[in-house]
C-alpha cells in the first residue's frame, strides 16, 4: 500500500529568536499507533546558528547545515495520540516547525535512499541517487532559504513522480525562510527529484534535505507481519486468531480458509512442508493436515468421524471416543 497523509498538515508556528517552537498536530491527524510522525525544523540565525536538538522521543531522519541555516527532518513512530513535540529554543536562532502524520510507512526498514544540498542559484534541486524500491513510497524534504535583508519571496517547488505539497512561509517579510514538503511517488522508473525554485536576490544561504520512505507491503519477510482481516500471519509462519467470512488466506504451501480449515498439499518423495506452529480457532470444520500419505487431526471437538484409504492414520484427541473407517 501506499504512503498517505493522515488529515491535514498541521499549521507551522515560527516563535521569536531563542524560544521553544511546539508545532500543533493537524486536523483529522489522530495519531494512530504505527503510524508515521514527521516534524520539520528550520534553523537560522544572523550571527551563529547551533543545529535542534530531536525532541523526546523523536530520531533525526536527516539535517544539513549551510552557514547560517541548518534544515532538519525528525521522526518518530507514534504510539497513540501522541503529544505535540516541543523543540527546544536555542539562543539567538530562528526555529521554525511543523507537523505531519503519515500511514503505509514501513517503519521498521524506514529510508529507502536520502540527499541534500545548498544553491546560491534558482532552484535548489534535491535528486536521489536512483530510484526507489517501489512506486507509492514517501518523499520528505525541508529547504531553508536565508536572506541578508528581510524580503517577502516566490517559491516555486516541483516534483517529478507526482504532486509535492510545500508549506513555506514566502509572503512573509523575513529574513527566516522555510520551504517543508512532501509527496507520495507516483512512480519509480527515474530517481526522486524535487525542485526548489526561489528568488536569489540577498540570498546567503539555501540548504536542503531529501528523503523517501518505504512502503508497508504484504509479503512476509524477516520480523514482519501480515494481517488479513481477523487473520495474522508473521513471519515465521504463525497463523492466529479466528478466520470469519468468506476470506482465505495463503502463506505459501499453508492455506487458512474462512471456516478455519488449514490445509497444506500432499507432499511425496522425500520433500517436507514446515509450517511453524499453527493455531486455528476451528468453527465447524477439523483441522486437517496431509504430509506424505499420513492424515494427522489434532482437536478438542465433540466428535471426530475419518474416511481415508491412506496407508494410516494418526489421532491426537483427548475425546472418550474416535471412529475411523478405511479402505
Amino acid at each position: 500500500m501506499p504512503a498517505a497523509l493522515v488529515g491535514t498538515i498541521g499549521a507551522p508556528t515560527s516563535p521569536a529568536a531563542g524560544s521553544n517552537a511546539t508545532p500543533a498536530w493537524g486536523s483529522g491527524e489522530s495519531r494512530v499507533a504505527g503510524h508515521l510522525g514527521v516534524l520539520w525544523v528550520s534553523a537560522t540565525s544572523a550571527t551563529t546558528v547551533s543545529a535542534p536538538a530531536a525532541p523526546s522521543g523523536w530520531t533525526l531522519l536527516a539535517q544539513f547545515q549551510n552557514g547560517q541555516a541548518i534544515a532538519t527532518i525528525f521522526v518518530r513512530t507514534l504510539t497513540g495520540a501522541d503529544a505535540a513535540p516541543t523543540v527546544t529554543g536555542i539562543a539567538g536562532v530562528n526555529l521554525s516547525a511543523m507537523l505531519g502524520e503519515f500511514s503505509g510507512v514501513n517503519t521498521t526498514a524506514m529510508v529507502d535512499q536520502q540527499t541534500s544540498g545548498n544553491s546560491f542559484v534558482s532552484p535548489l534541486a534535491l535528486t536521489l541517487p536512483a530510484p526507489n524500491l517501489k512506486a507509492g513510497e514517501l518523499w520528505l524534504s525541508c529547504c531553508v532559504p536565508f536572506y541578508s535583508a528581510a524580503a517577502t519571496e516566490t517559491f516555486l517547488p516541483n516534483f517529478n513522480n507526482g504532486t509535492a505539497f510545500t508549506t513555506a512561509n514566502g509572503a512573509t517579510s523575513t529574513r527566516s525562510h522555510y520551504g517543508f514538503a512532501y509527496a507520495i511517488g507516483n512512480a519509480n522508473a527515474a530517481a526522486d527529484s524535487y525542485s526548489f525554485g526561489m528568488t536569489t536576490t540577498n540570498l546567503s544561504a539555501c540548504p536542503g534535505v531529501g528523503a523517501s520512505l518505504q512502503v508497508t507491503v504484504g509479503t512476509i519477510s524477516g520480523s514482519a507481519a501480515v494481517s488479513v482481516g481477523g487473520v495474522t500471519v508473521a513471519a515465521a509462519g504463525v497463523v492466529t486468531h479466528s478466520v470469519t467470512g468468506s476470506a482465505a488466506v495463503s502463506v505459501g504451501a499453508v492455506s487458512v480458509a474462512a471456516s478455519g480449515v488449514v490445509t497444506v498439499p500432499t507432499v511425496s518423495g522425500t520433500a517436507s512442508v514446515v509450517i511453524g506452529a499453527v493455531t486455528v480457532h476451528a468453527t465447524s470444520h477439523v483441522p486437517i493436515v496431509v504430509v506424505g500419505g499420513t492424515v494427522t487431526i489434532e482437536t478438542d471437538l465433540a466428535s471426530v468421524s475419518i474416511e481415508t484409504d491412506v496407508s494410516s492414520v494418526s489421532v491426537e484427541t483427548d475425546l472418550a471416543s474416535v471412529t475411523i473407517t478405511t479402505e
